[in-house]
């Protein structure tokens, strides 16, 4: 049986990676540090983004499903935004 996704805690990780992605920049904010200000463990973070690529693929996706452009990255995801970190 799969585990059940707790919402609060991705919500969470997804604001510390804006908060440190902001202040740091998309190199220099590292998952450690995200993982630190989300207040979970780093194996955690990992359980549910491989690396930061995901981490930030995700934030760009629900930022443009919540503003009703998700079909525009869905068009765009198997160039995506991962190109542009080296993927």
């Amino acid at each position: 049986m799969a585990k059940k996704v707790d919402q609060t805690k991705i919500e969470r990780i997804r604001n510390a990676s804006v908060e440190v992605i902001s202040e740091h920049g998309i190199l220099g904010g590292s998952v450690a540090s995200i993982a630190e200000r989300a207040d979970v463990s780093v194996g955690y973070l990992y359980r549910h983004y491989p690396g930061k690529t995901e981490l930030i693929n995700d934030l760009l996706e629900n930022a443009l499903n919540a503003r009703g452009l998700g079909d525009v990255y869905k068009r765009q995801k198997p160039y995506g935004p991962g190109r542009y970190f080296g993927q």
